[in-house]
């Protein structure tokens, strides 16, 4: 292949309006786009991996297996990947396959990353401000809690979260029969006497409630955060978190309710968590508000999981090409 000319394509980094599940990548295309021109590239973009030509650089995100089965005439070290789901979910990133087709694998695994072939990133978090304290909803007119989460089934696999998190919303709406103080929102509850239809993940709707269910769809992989706790710290509200075990070095321990503390999972540390929940007083509400918002304005590792951060990412690695 004869590179004619400086061409980087982006694959399936094209903006999605109006989806109810925001993408992973949201407004990264355009940012790299933008980083690649300012270094002298033509920034081509598709969905399509088929027929893409000469290029100097491919940045591609989320691909499937057929579309990585198609890269496989191009020169491996100028393609570059960018994975953001556990192997629960998209196996074929963690393949020797993939690894065979891109130079740069970025993705929020730590366990994988060595910075040669694979580099670290962190989710990106699209939202700029946290609701303000004028439109805070009153602590006495909150309802108790929430869960914005689809019902997905995936094949058993160590350490997953959806039977977790299916067996929370049924015993949560079982202890909510008469208050109905917990609502579920989302795709695949039809049925559940809690769910109250499908809804973007907002500022406005979590901000009802006192309390958002932020479990992950993998418990045991260090690094995996996504953006659920973040959407409920700026909505002001209070996160109940299973995810990653080392959460607390990236979010104080003070911001949110750790699940983990509580047994973790099964039907027990479900009801420990949800007397924690109801027995909670307005003054320790309120710490673990303002700790949050602390966190949000003024800690720096915030600052990880930013467009720029994931943007200087990559393009540290476009520059290392020579090109």
């Amino acid at each position: 292949m004869t590179i004619n000319s400086k061409v980087a394509w982006l694959l399936n980094l094209e903006e999605q309006i109006g989806n109810l599940v925001p993408s992973p990548h949201e407004g990264l295309g355009t940012a790299l786009k933008q980083a690649l021109q300012s270094l002298g590239y033509t920034v081509r973009n598709s969905n399509d991996a088929g027929h893409l030509g000469d290029f100097s650089v491919l940045i591609s995100a989320d691909l499937d297996e057929t579309r990585i089965q198609q890269l496989a005439e191009y020169p491996r070290e100028r393609c570059f990947l960018i994975a953001t789901e556990p192997p629960l979910v998209m196996p074929s990133f963690y393949s020797p396959v993939t690894r065979s087709r891109f130079g740069k694998i970025f993705l929020l695994l730590d366990r994988f990353v060595d910075n040669q072939n694979y580099f670290k990133i962190y989710h990106l978090i699209t939202q700029k401000n946290p609701i303000s304290q004028e439109q805070e909803v009153p602590f006495e007119k909150r309802k108790l809690c929430c869960m914005v989460q689809g019902n997905k089934f995936f094949r058993h696999f160590p350490g997953e979260l959806y039977t977790e998190r299916k067996n929370l919303a049924e015993f949560f709406t079982q202890l909510s029969s008469f208050s109905k103080e917990f609502d579920v929102y989302g795709v695949n509850w039809q049925g559940l006497k809690s769910w109250k239809g499908m809804t973007k993940t907002n500022k406005a709707l979590l901000g009802q409630y006192k309390f958002a269910i932020c479990y992950e769809n993998t418990g045991d992989e260090l690094g995996f955060i996504t953006e659920r706790i973040f959407n409920s710290l700026f909505a002001r509200n209070v996160p109940v978190y299973l995810g990653a075990p080392n959460i607390h070095d990236y979010v104080p321990k003070d911001c949110f309710i750790d699940a983990r503390d509580f047994g973790g999972q099964g039907e027990a540390a479900q009801k420990r968590i949800w007397d924690f929940m109801t027995s909670m007083d307005k003054s320790t509400y309120q710490n673990y508000i303002s700790a949050g918002q602390n966190y949000l304005t003024n800690n720096q590792k915030i600052k990880l999981f930013s467009l720029e951060n994931m943007v200087n990412t990559i393009i540290d690695q476009v520059k290392k090409l020579g090109i």
